[in-house]
């Protein structure tokens, strides 16, 4: 994680910046990196702000060193224009004092890189092949180890970190800057060009002296430009060595300290002192908390005092201590905050220094987290209160330099100097003591974290199933509705709220899904119970258990509710969105529930019974809520909405009983005697034991026919679904047939005498036949 780097580290960060800009050529923009590939002069030689990789050996980066001294040697010893000779030169005095400036500041780059290649070759020598090895050295012994060596060796690893941050800011410096160099280089490199072309264009003229003096000026900006390009870049790779020196030394301090750590706990021994230093600091800002309030009222006292005298500075002396004073309180309240947080992060510390719930260790780690926020904030606003009063010291000090105050007035201004001194001082040690408590929140921190990254896995299993549970928790007691129940005590309305939240309803749900399954199996013993014991048939003991359902869901639904303390009201909501429904087009659904109810309770049409409509004709297998199930005798089940039972016309062949009369035609031959062709047929149906005794069979003469005597038998049948009468009628017929057929009776069929009246013979002629088509008339 990265750390805030310390003030000391930014200031000399800007310091380094301001004088590079000084340093640097105007420029508004910035280039990219890396160095761009050299480019051939116009004489074809190399320029100096070529690419250069860092030698890999020592010997390579003496021999860099070497042309650098060979190049600051020219510089040193290469006349430049002075006083004297300044109109011989070409230039003007503007231009030779450039020239002069130009030349110091490429001595300046050139030792630069000199200097940074001097010490990546000294860094190279400093690092060792173990990182770890020129660490630390205060731990000796086994462990656990005490808790001082642990905090000073995690305060070294803290300062590693902010050096490796200050690192990275000025690394970033060292880019920013190339870039810049490498921008004005493409412009130098423009300019040069330019120059080189005038100066052969005034070849064998006057201004040829000047015009290479301009070409000289223009190469020596190009030269500072491509140099201050490799200095920064060289720059750049001793940064980036040092940062990778010390990120290894970092990790390898880090993994000793998280090994240290692991086997030194946090002890009851070490706690309690921890404790007792955290007591004393506390009791000593208590003493000065105490002492400012006696200041801040002696303060007081001095400044009304001085309001009710003639004093000609008012006072001011007197504001200002009681000013500094009020600072004081409130520094030392602070102070005393910053000491208790600290003492709670130590308790927690302990407490959790051997829990293993991993939900406990996430949210201190949260709360740490927030700390450590609140902390930041905290520094930021004090060091800028801190820095506040830098320019009120510079100004205050400026009157006491002026020498033109007197005495009242140089003491007052004094007074101010030295309440501005203090309270700048107190700010300081207050960013110092947040320092020290940001150090102790984020070491707790980061062991939180560790700890968390390599809980047990029993103890994250314990903490997913935890959030498993707080998540269903949640959703339980997530709220739906918020009934109303309204009671009048002594003509007063007392409203009490009930909410129904996912949990009720869910136990609702479980106790009437429950109490309709035991429902459900005692009316099945109940309908066993009421065939066997009473004798009733399938019809009555389906509309008793449709009966018991419709009861049995009204009370246990109601049970349910009052279980889980959801009063009838919430019913009322419920029922406009129902209203709203139907008001839709939920009529029809309406109205086949509405017709289930009345068929239950009016009885016309049971389960069982054999009904016809629209056609359909069948056994009625069961009446549901919304629709009947009709099986026709072919097998086929049709869905009928109750709704049509009510509206439409019905034939229910056994709505009193299962009793249909049937009847068979014989048509008997004439001359065939009638007394015994009727009672044979009558004979053969009496004896048949599908035909019901009651009411008895009959045989009438119906009538004299055209080519028969007619007999028409009536008989009766008892309805069964399991049985086809339309076979018993089939059986019968073939059984009359056989007994008319023994007694010689012949059963008549269709027959009709032609009687032809002529008064001669009739002439028959046969004539020949037309094939292509009718004969003509």
């Amino acid at each position: 994680m990265r750390r805030p780097v310390c003030p000391a580290a930014l200031a000399f960060l800007v310091l380094l910046a301001a004088t590079a800009s000084l340093l640097l050529p105007v420029s508004s923009s910035y280039g990219q990196n890396p160095l761009r590939p050299a480019e051939k002069k116009t004489d074809g030689q190399a320029s100096p702000g070529a690419e250069e990789s860092l030698p890999a050996t020592e010997e390579g980066i003496d021999r860099k060193i070497g042309q650098i001294r060979e190049r600051l040697g020219d510089l040193r010893l290469q006349p430049g224009p002075g006083q004297d000779n300044v109109a011989g030169s070409g230039m003007t005095p503007d231009e030779a004092a450039e020239w002069r400036r130009l030349n110091l500041q490429l001595i300046y780059l050139l030792e630069s890189r000199e200097q940074s290649l001097k010490d990546i070759k000294t860094l190279r020598h400093e690092v060792p092949a173990d990182p770890g090895q020129s660490a630390w050295k205060d731990f000796s012994g086994n462990p656990p180890y005490p808790l001082a060596p642990l905090a000073n060796f995690y305060d070294y690893i803290y300062a590693l970190r902010s050096e490796v941050d200050a690192l990275e800011v000025q690394r970033a410096v060292r880019e920013a800057n190339l870039n810049t160099y490498l921008k004005a280089r493409e412009a130098t490199e423009r300019q040069l060009r330019q120059a080189e072309d005038l100066l052969k264009k005034s070849a064998g003229k006057d201004s040829a002296v000047r015009e290479r003096r301009q070409r000289d000026l223009a190469r020596l900006r190009n030269e500072i430009n491509s140099e201050g390009a490799l200095a920064e870049n060289v720059a750049q790779l001793l940064v980036a060595e040092k940062i990778r020196s010390k990120r290894k030394e970092l990790q390898s301090l880090e993994e000793q300290y998280r090994a240290a750590e692991a086997a030194s706990p946090l002890t009851r021994e070490d706690l309690d002192r921890k404790l007792a230093e955290l007591e004393a600091r506390r009791k000593d800002r208590e003493k000065l908390l105490a002492a400012a309030i006696e200041d801040e009222r002696s303060a007081k006292a001095a400044l009304e005092k001085a309001r009710t005298g003639r004093a000609k500075t008012g006072g001011e002396t007197e504001r200002i201590r009681l000013e500094t004073a009020s600072s004081k309180i409130g520094i030392y309240q602070g102070s005393i905050k910053i000491v208790n947080f600290e003492e709670t992060l130590w308790q927690d510390r302990y407490r959790l220094g051997q829990v293993e719930d991993l939900g406990a260790l996430r949210e201190k780690r949260s709360e740490v987290d927030k700390a450590l926020k609140q902390l930041g904030s905290w520094k930021e606003a004090f060091g800028k209160t801190a820095l506040s009063y830098a320019p009120l010291l510079h100004s205050e000090n400026e009157k006491l330099r002026s020498g033109t105050l007197s005495k009242e007035e140089e003491g007052s201004v004094r007074s101010r100097v030295a309440a501005y001194q203090e309270r700048q001082n107190l700010w300081g040690q207050v960013v110092q003591a947040l320092n020290q408590v940001e150090r102790v929140a984020t070491r707790w921190k980061e062991d939180l974290e560790y700890r968390v990254e390599h809980v047990a896995t029993a103890a994250r299993a314990r903490e997913t199933g935890k959030s498993l549970l707080s998540v269903f928790g949640k959703l339980w007691n997530t709220e739906l509705y918020v009934a109303e129940e309204t009671t009048v005590i002594g003509g007063q309305k007392i409203v009490r709220p009930f909410s129904v939240t996912v949990g009720k309803v869910g136990k609702a749900l479980i106790i009437l899904l429950a109490g309709l399954w035991g429902a459900r199996r005692l009316g099945n013993l109940l309908k066993r119970f009421a065939a066997r014991r009473y004798g009733m048939d399938a019809s009555r003991t389906s509309q008793m258990e449709r009966k018991w359902d419709f009861f049995s869901f009204l009370l246990i639904l109601a049970f349910s509710l009052a279980f889980v303390n959801s009063p009838l009201a919430v019913f009322a909501f419920f029922g406009g969105i129902l209203a709203i429904g139907i008001g839709f087009g939920a009529q029809h659904l309406i109205g086949n529930f509405i017709s289930s109810v009345i068929l239950m309770f009016d009885r016309t049409i049971s389960v069982g019974d054999l009904v016809e409509m629209e056609g359909q004709f069948g056994q009625v297998k069961a009446i549901g809520l919304r629709s009947s199930i009709l099986r026709r005798f072919d097998g086929v089940e049709v869905l009928v909405p109750n709704s049509q039972f009510m509206e439409q016309k019905v034939t229910n062949w056994t709505l009193s009983d299962q009793k249909v009369r049937y009847e068979i035609s014989v048509g008997a031959a004439y001359g065939s005697p009638t007394q015994d062709t009727s009672g044979r047929i009558l004979g053969v149906i009496r004896e048949d034991e599908r035909v019901l005794v009651s009411p008895e069979p009959v045989v009438i003469f119906e009538s004299f026919g055209e080519s028969a005597l007619m007999f028409r038998a009536f008989f009766w049948l008892a309805l069964n679904a399991e049985r086809d009468n339309r076979i018993v009628c089939s059986d019968l017929r073939h059984r009359i047939a056989e007994v008319l057929e023994q007694a010689g009776i012949v059963i008549a069929f269709p027959q009709r005498d032609v009687h032809l009246d002529t008064k001669g013979p009739i002439e028959v002629k046969v004539l020949p036949g037309d094939r292509s088509g009718p004969p003509e008339a």
